[in-house]
């Protein structure tokens, strides 16, 4: 059986876009036992690091990927975490405490950066230096875990049961994630809406409203529920953009100039 398993980590790492071998494995983790479920995680983290080649004397950062790294590594770390959420289908009431605190955290934060958002709009409102045309304005808010240094992640009873190098992967995934391969969701305001979708959506967790950025961090950034619990580190990024575009163009012997947020066209001379 380990043949076949191996021989399913092989064709995905070969293709990543072959989805027959990741459903296959899926099935065999399923029923794999405790030790097997494992063996599996950590054949696929050695496979993460062999791509990546991180040197931590050399940088703090990971290296620039190929287009064809990145999608392989994508592969495998969709692959990994899967198989992580499958193993927290049970969770410990360890887990089910630091989940609760963790969806605690990240609601606070996200209140806190609109918060924020709201000082720095009414600050601009009050600026002498205001233009006339608010559409140049924009403010923006972002919430997000942080690989500072190996404290940035949490070390828990249970660490030995999923067998994951969580310091590396999370600090992998950070600069992964930064590198623009997944696109940032839009800070949502909580408004009551339990968010448990996904892995989430568990029996265990029904006594907790799951906010918005818990539901980011797992669905849309693609973190497992066990990476989640050992974030420790999150910053909050709030800033005050204005853009204004000027350009001109010709037509015949005519110059027209476009300010593109929402002016339209001038004729101008020139």
């Amino acid at each position: 059986m380990k043949e076949n398993w191996i021989q399913l980590i092989d064709t995905i790492e070969k293709d990543p876009f072959e989805t027959e071998a990741f459903f296959a494995l899926m099935e065999y983790v399923g029923e794999a036992s405790d030790d097997d479920k494992r063996r599996v995680v950590q054949e696929v983290e050695r496979r993460i690091k062999m791509i990546a080649r991180y040197d931590a004397d050399k940088s703090f950062r990971f290296r620039k990927f190929s287009e064809q790294e990145r999608e392989v590594l994508d592969s495998l770390w969709s692959t990994r975490v899967k198989i992580l959420n499958v193993m927290m289908l049970n969770p410990t009431e360890e887990e089910i405490e630091r989940l609760g605190h963790q969806n605690d955290k990240l609601h606070e934060l996200s209140k806190d950066a609109f918060a924020q958002g709201r000082n720095l709009w009414k600050s601009l409102l009050h600026s002498p230096s205001l233009m006339a045309s608010e559409d140049y304005y924009d403010v923006e808010e972002h919430v997000d875990f942080s690989w500072n240094d190996e404290d940035s992640v949490l070390k828990m009873d249970n660490d030995d049961y999923y067998g994951s190098d969580f310091e590396y992967m999370l600090h992998f995934h950070c600069n992964f994630r930064d590198s623009g391969r997944y696109s940032y969701e839009p800070l949502v305001a909580d408004d009551g809406t339990n968010w448990n979708l996904d892995y989430l959506d568990n029996q265990a967790f029904d006594k907790f409203c799951i906010c918005h950025l818990m539901h980011s961090l797992h669905s849309h950034e693609y973190y497992s529920l066990p990476d989640i619990l050992r974030m420790d580190d999150f910053y909050v990024h709030v800033w005050l953009q204005y853009e204004r575009e000027v350009y001109q163009w010709k037509k015949g012997n005519v110059f027209f100039k476009e300010e593109v947020n929402g002016k339209g066209m001038e004729k101008t001379d020139r």
